[in-house]
């Protein structure tokens, strides 16, 4: 996912074969999560509230340990 300085700037999905780019207006909130310290893998995700360019908001988290991007459904 392209971002600048850590933060996401497209928002890039895929569904049903196609591939959007969206642009994400303004980063509204983002924190960190780390919890289930005593599995295996621990949880280590930093999440991110987004304004994207169809006024839409939503969140995204980046899971530390796999680099993989999510969108967090609700």
């Amino acid at each position: 996912m392209p971002t600048i300085s850590g933060k996401p700037a497209i928002l890039v999905e895929t569904r049903n074969g196609s591939t959007n780019s969206i642009p994400v207006k303004k980063v509204l909130d983002l924190w960190d999560l780390d919890d289930e310290w005593w599995r295996i893998v621990p949880i280590h995700r930093r999440y991110f509230k987004l304004l994207i360019d169809t006024g839409r908001v939503m969140t995204i988290f980046k899971d530390q340990s796999s680099g993989e991007w999510f969108r967090q459904e609700y």
